[in-house]
C-alpha cells in the first residue's frame, strides 16, 4: 500500500509503477479513463521505467475509488493531499 504519494511540485499523485511495462501502463490508463473518467499521464524514470501520474483535479475521484481499500495506517496519504478538496 505504500507505492504512491503526492508530488507537490507537480500537483500530481504518483503511483510508483516502475516495474510495469509501458504497454501495461497504457492498459491501466485506458481503464482509468473508461471506468472513472480520470486521465493519468506517464513520466519516464531512469532505465526506461515509468510512473503513473494523476493530476490534482482528479484527486476527489481518486479518493472515492481508493479510500475504502486503504488500510487506516496509510489513509494519511489521501487525507493530506485531499484535505481541501
Amino acid at each position: 500500500m505504500d507505492d504512491g504519494s503526492l508530488k507537490s511540485n507537480t500537483s500530481a499523485y504518483i503511483f510508483c509503477t516502475d516495474s510495469f511495462s509501458l504497454e501495461e501502463l497504457q492498459i491501466l490508463k485506458e481503464l482509468f479513463i473508461a471506468k472513472y473518467n480520470v486521465y493519468p499521464s506517464f513520466h519516464k524514470q531512469r532505465k526506461g521505467q515509468y510512473r503513473l501520474y494523476i493530476p490534482t483535479k482528479y484527486f476527489p475521484t481518486l479518493k472515492k475509488i481508493m479510500e475504502p481499500h486503504i488500510h487506516v495506517s496509510f489513509k494519511y496519504k489521501l487525507q493530506h493531499s485531499l484535505s481541501n478538496k
